[in-house]
């Protein structure tokens, strides 16, 4: 997935997250990797790249409804997010 951060009005990438092997990894587009969310939380509970899938549910979740950010879809996040595997809600 692509992460585009809104910055002045324009939506700008800030990097990927990708889930590949079952692992989630995260590439930032800036020098300073602060500015890119490694960690998301949800209610009592937080979620690290080390999750995997629970990762990439945690993320869609907090992020689906987000004015201030945006998650597009790339080629290779067909299989995984396919409705046979699409993402359980978090609480």
């Amino acid at each position: 997935m692509i992460v585009k951060i809104l910055s002045y009005g324009k939506y700008l990438k800030a990097g990927y997250i990708r889930f590949e092997n079952g692992k989630v990894k995260l590439e930032s587009m800036s020098d300073d990797n602060k500015k890119f969310f490694s960690e998301i939380g949800l209610g009592p509970r937080c979620f690290k790249p080390s999750d995997g899938l629970e990762y990439m549910e945690a993320v869609i979740t907090a992020f689906c409804r987000s004015t201030a950010i945006l998650l597009c879809k790339e080629k290779q996040d067909k299989e995984w997010m396919s409705v046979e595997k699409a993402p359980s809600e978090v609480e």
